[in-house]
């Protein structure tokens, strides 16, 4: 099979900072020297030849990427495909060696598995049970209906585990995961729709094989702190009211999300399954119940929820127990009667003020009472600064296995019990800890 019956579909949402863009098309151009290279951005390309600015019809992250392939994929004057993506770097060998693996594998996508991170850190392997869009190659009728599929599956449920063409949370049958010889370097730098990353070990590697240490590209990765003053102009709302505000403007119901609603069963079932079904619970911003049906399905009759969103709120009523509609800022004053376990799923990295909600906290649990805390970890994701205010009081965004995570928790009056990581909707740290 000769290079020239492939194309390589680049596309780019001018997210990445231009000088690791620059570096990552120019390596990008040498890899698949020969094969048809088409490329999709939003704003002009340095040294691209044949640029199209293509602009999607949407902001959305996961529709905007699979606009992208299908715009590529109709473009594309060969049968066999690759997805290049604006900040990985891609060795020749990624080109030469996958469509060997078409020949045996014709109806499948073949994911390359050879691949690491680099960050400001170091290096450090993929995630092992994850494949990556950016390293897939396939025939180009085969991919069109798997990204298809995946795009009518995400604008009915609005979440989706696994993304990727072809991957299923349940089957792999229509991938093939292939080893290259040499590594693709997937580069996170503060500004990835999927953040950060970090190692499964907690180790990294100063430099790889075939590549060295690239301190070329490490010096201007920076860590993602530093990105958001430069991309947004201020990092976080000015005062409670403007909060209040993006808060109450932002609504997401939770039950309309398959991987919200599957990803808190989960936790609850996990947290809850040795807990006395006569305990006290309260859940501190329930939203619109998800949370309940699983209570009721274990058992537990003494639920109440506290939720903002009135809505939101009288939906979660409608399973029987009883919904404040409260701020979770206001806790401390609402006169609530004492509970033995506050559970708190994905909610303390929305609070304006992360110390007066665990002084709330504090109130509503009775001496000795279980705190429950499920949270995104690491939160390192640059577009959602105003969502995630509270993310960087806690130390959400800091990739150091949740130590200062704890030590805020520590801080506000709880004992630490134990943390887990967990990646059910996304990388996410549990805590359990006991009021003092």
């Amino acid at each position: 099979m000769r290079k020239t019956d492939c194309t390589v579909i680049y596309y780019s949402n001018n997210m990445v900072p231009e000088k690791l863009q620059e570096l990552c098309f120019e390596q990008l151009k040498q890899a698949c020297r020969g094969m048809e290279l088409l490329t999709f951005t939003t704003k002009p390309l340095t040294g691209a030849e044949h640029n199209e600015i293509f602009i999607p019809a949407t902001t959305d992250w996961y529709l905007t990427t699979y606009e992208h392939q299908l715009n590529g994929i109709a473009k594309a004057s060969n049968d066999i495909v690759f997805i290049a993506e604006d900040d990985c770097l891609y060795p020749r060998d990624h080109f030469e060696s996958m469509p060997v693996f078409l020949e045996s594998f014709p109806d499948k996508i073949i994911y390359n598995k050879n691949s690491y991170h680099l960050n400001y850190k170091g290096f450090f392997p993929t995630i092992s049970y994850c494949n990556f869009t950016s390293m897939l190659c396939a025939y180009k009728d085969i991919l069109e209906q798997a990204v298809l599929r995946k795009m009518a599956e995400y604008k009915e449920h609005r979440n989706l585990i696994w993304c990727e063409p072809g991957v299923d949370r349940d089957s792999k049958d229509a991938i093939f995961e292939a080893q290259g010889h040499v590594p693709v370097i997937d580069i996170r730098h503060g500004l990835n729709g999927t953040g950060m990353r970090e190692p499964e070990n907690g180790v990294y590697l100063s430099e790889l094989p075939a590549w060295g240490s690239l301190s070329n590209i490490r010096d201007i990765i920076e860590p993602p702190e530093v990105k958001i003053q430069e991309k947004f102009g201020r990092a976080l709302p000015s005062g409670y009211r403007e909060y209040i505000e993006h808060q109450m403007e932002n609504v997401v119901f939770e039950s309309e999300h398959l991987g919200c609603k599957n990803g808190q069963r989960y936790a609850i079932e996990h947290l809850f399954k040795d807990i006395d079904r006569k305990a006290r619970i309260a859940d501190i911003a329930c939203g619109d119940g998800v949370s309940f049906e699983k209570f009721q399905e274990m058992g537990f009759e003494s639920v109440v929820g506290v939720e903002l969103h009135p809505e939101k709120a009288k939906i979660a009523s409608s399973y029987g127990y009883l919904v404040y509609s409260l701020d979770i800022h206001h806790l401390k004053n609402a006169g609530l009667e004492e509970v033995d376990i506050l559970y708190s799923s994905h909610t303390l990295e929305h609070a304006f003020n992360v110390s007066s909600v665990l002084k709330g906290f504090q109130k509503l649990l009775k001496p000795g009472g279980l705190l429950f805390l499920v949270l995104p970890y690491v939160d390192s994701h640059i577009t959602n600064t105003w969502n995630h205010c509270g993310k960087y009081q806690l130390g959400l965004h800091i990739d150091d296995g949740g130590e200062t995570v704890r030590d805020y928790i520590e801080a506000h009056g709880f004992d630490i019990i134990s943390s887990e990581r967990h990646s059910v909707r996304e990388p996410e740290i549990w805590i359990k800890a006991r009021r003092r």
